[in-house]
């Protein structure tokens, strides 16, 4: 079922909705194997492209805390292992709510 604004029509962007929330899921997966590995230059391409994306389909904490990480690494630093795995946490419950 797909969702609907208030006059009953169908979400014209219903499918690109569904590929947000499977590419956040890929997205959250792959940050957990990079902060194992350490890969941070994984860590900051999926950042960055979580930034922009959450933002665009209205997921402000989402995009926040993706920008947040994203800004570490343009400073010349890296972020914090439990900030990547709050930004994780913040991806798995976005993807499962409702209406994501």
């Amino acid at each position: 079922m797909t969702r609907s604004d208030q006059t009953g029509t169908a979400d014209p962007l219903a499918p690109l909705r569904a590929r947000f929330r499977e590419r956040s899921r890929n997205d959250a997966r792959a940050l957990k194997a990079a902060l194992e590995g350490q890969d941070y230059a994984a860590i900051e391409s999926i950042a960055h492209g979580l930034a922009g994306m959450a933002g665009m389909f209205g997921h402000a904490e989402l995009a926040e805390a993706s920008a947040a990480i994203d800004g570490v690494f343009a400073r010349g630093g890296r972020p914090s292992g439990d900030a990547v795995q709050a930004l994780i946490g913040i991806i798995d419950r976005t993807v499962e709510a409702p209406h994501s």
